[in-house]
């Protein structure tokens, strides 16, 4: 909508932020802020509610972990990866945002760096890429720790998969991929896991030299590039 909501100022205003996440609750209708501060206290605030920031119990103790996936909200559930305890475990947190209670769930694999946390046909799931295909884990059942697993191979050459990173999902449950460096042309691949599948966007260049030298974006490839697959623009009325 356009629309901009500057939030309150925590009271302590010496501690540092270190990481937020916004969710929406769909059963009262809510959107609510969960942020990290350097006290190791967790702060939620409840958007558009003329209220403060409001302290709450991180049980289990845990903080945020810096990775290059994004929080995920699914059904009013906020699931995020954290080191949890006093052993600093790696795992993912679940935070019910009609409740505000936390809740851990364990990696299905071991090899959990690779995964990449998606909202998949309505559930979280983990997704590896590999050079030949694709492992999924999808959470049947968060209180129990059930997950099941697929593996799609790729309808093409691996060659093309080596130079593209997983970026996220869409809606219709196509994997989005972009290449590792970014200069000039560049193709965004989609990967359609159940028609197994392949369809690819070519964008022409990010902009010209002069505006990324003014940017402070360099002459030489960018490394990275964020994607929102279900990103919407609205149109209005002027």
């Amino acid at each position: 909508m356009r629309r901009f909501l500057t939030l309150p100022e925590p009271e302590n205003s010496s501690l540092r932020y270190v990481r937020g996440f916004l969710g929406y609750d769909p059963i009262e209708c809510q959107y609510k802020v969960l942020s990290f501060l350097t006290d190791q206290g967790i702060r939620v605030l409840t958007v558009r509610a003329q209220e403060s920031w409001r302290m709450i119990e991180a049980n289990p103790l845990h903080l945020p972990a810096p990775t290059k996936g994004y929080a995920q909200c699914i059904n009013g559930i906020l699931y995020y990866e954290a080191f949890c305890g006093l052993t600093l475990k790696h795992a993912i947190m679940s935070f019910d945002l009609r409740f505000e209670t936390f809740n851990l769930i364990e990696f299905p694999m071991n090899d959990h760096m690779r995964g990449l946390l998606v909202p998949y046909e309505g559930r979280l799931a983990l997704v590896n890429s590999m050079c030949t295909g694709v492992e999924i884990w999808i959470m049947e059942d968060g209180e129990n720790q059930k997950w099941s697993f697929k593996h799609v191979m790729y309808p093409t050459s691996v060659k093309i998969w080596r130079t593209l990173d997983l970026k996220g999902v869409t809606d219709d449950g196509e994997l989005v991929y972009t290449p590792r460096s970014l200069s000039k042309s560049f193709h965004v691949v989609y990967f359609d896991l159940k028609r197994k599948s392949i369809r690819e966007t070519k964008f022409k260049g990010i902009a010209c030299d002069l505006f990324r030298k003014l940017k402070g974006l360099g002459f030489g490839p960018l490394s990275d590039l964020d994607v929102f697959p279900n990103h919407i623009e609205s149109l209005l009325s002027l």
